[in-house]
């Protein structure tokens, strides 16, 4: 039970003034900034891990609402924000899933689950449509697609397509010379 007890200087001797109980400086100093990165990268990472254990049998109903509800959430929030901040986010929870789809699960379970991987794929096809990645994007869109198919849903399988479909309008247009031009040269040659 010590963890969990807060730190009080005046229990371990007293600090000197200017120097940082903690020794956050000398610890940056030192290097210590490659080593917050992973820090921070396993803090993301372990929750994610801890719940692939809890989801190693069968993913309960509770985690599944979970998911979906992210989705959803993600699904909102990708319109409202400025999509690159949703990145890091979209692709945890994208590869959560995907590894769960990967288990064997109920049948009802694994429907949804795949459900949930193609929302999850639709929102990053849209971060990345709006960061100008048109073809990452339409990648993204594909298997959002496929995996709304897979399980039998037309409408996320439509959304997904039609994302896909403006990308590739999109990319079409910023190919294409502009049209004053065009028909200027056409004048010139006849």
């Amino acid at each position: 039970m010590e963890l969990f007890i807060p730190y009080s200087p005046s229990e371990q001797g007293e600090a000197h003034e200017g120097e940082s109980a903690t020794k956050r400086r000398q610890l940056l100093q030192l290097g210590g900034a490659p080593m917050a990165g992973v820090l921070f990268d396993r803090l993301w990472a372990e929750p994610a891990r801890m719940h692939e254990a809890l989801d190693a049998s069968t993913v309960s109903p509770a985690r599944l609402v979970d998911l979906q509800g992210e989705a959803a959430s993600l699904g909102v929030r990708v319109v409202r924000v400025p999509p690159a901040t949703l990145v890091d986010e979209t692709l945890m929870r994208f590869r959560e899933v995907r590894k769960l789809t990967a288990k064997k699960q109920p049948c009802a379970m694994q429907r949804e689950i795949v459900r949930c991987a193609a929302m999850y794929a639709t929102v990053m096809g849209e971060i990345l449509f709006n960061e100008g990645q048109f073809s990452l994007a339409r990648t993204w869109y594909a298997v959002a697609r496929r995996a709304a198919l897979e399980v039998g849903d037309q409408y996320l399988a439509d959304i997904a397509m039609a994302g896909n479909t403006y990308g590739w309008r999109e990319l079409l247009a910023s190919l294409r010379p502009p049209q004053p031009a065009l028909d200027a040269a056409t004048e010139e040659s006849v």
